[in-house]
């Protein structure tokens, strides 16, 4: 076996193998399942009540954004106010979980309140937010081997049609002979 390394993604092929269709199509098929899982799925946040109101008014008075970036910023207060905390964590969904983590890495403050409030507010995030990352992760390893089989299946095939036409031509100027 031959380990063909593609960033992060490790695809074991064995030399002169072919990708099948059926290969493609069932990476497809995890890569899919993996990808709605995602969009679907909810991080519990682990936080006090207080911290939680210095994130809301973190996100509504001192946030620091450019352009687009705003876009992000209702979302978020808006997931932070609805869901109250239950049994000491509050749930919000992948992306505004990430966003909220972009955000707090802009965060500037200044003496040892403000650095208290930060630290509390990207402690809770933290756990959440590697949860999501390895998520991202594990999303991304399939695209990469899902991009690297279709490749692969498009390279046999393109090998296959070309491996035909030279046997057409040689047949054909053996024939003239």
């Amino acid at each position: 076996m031959e380990v063909i390394k593609n960033s992060e993604a490790a695809v074991e092929t064995a030399k002169n193998d072919v990708v099948t269709q059926r290969q493609v199509d069932e990476v497809q098929k995890e890569y899919d399942a993996t990808k709605a899982d995602n969009k679907k799925k909810v991080y519990g946040v682990e936080l006090s009540a207080e911290t939680r109101q210095d994130i809301i008014d973190y996100m509504t008075n001192d946030v620091e954004w450019s352009f687009m970036e705003a876009v992000g910023i209702p979302k978020i207060v808006a997931a932070v106010n609805k869901e109250q905390i239950k049994n000491g964590s509050m749930y919000l969904p992948g992306l505004e979980l990430e966003a909220l983590a972009f955000y707090l890495s802009k965060c500037k403050g200044k003496g040892l309140e403000a650095a208290e409030k930060f630290l509390a507010m990207n402690e809770a995030i933290n756990e959440a937010y590697g949860l999501r990352a390895a998520d991202n992760k594990v999303e991304n390893t399939l695209k990469q081997k899902l991009d690297y089989l279709k490749g692969a299946l498009a390279q046999g095939l393109a090998a296959e049609a070309e491996a035909e036409e030279n046997k057409a031509t040689a047949d054909s100027e053996t024939e003239s002979k």
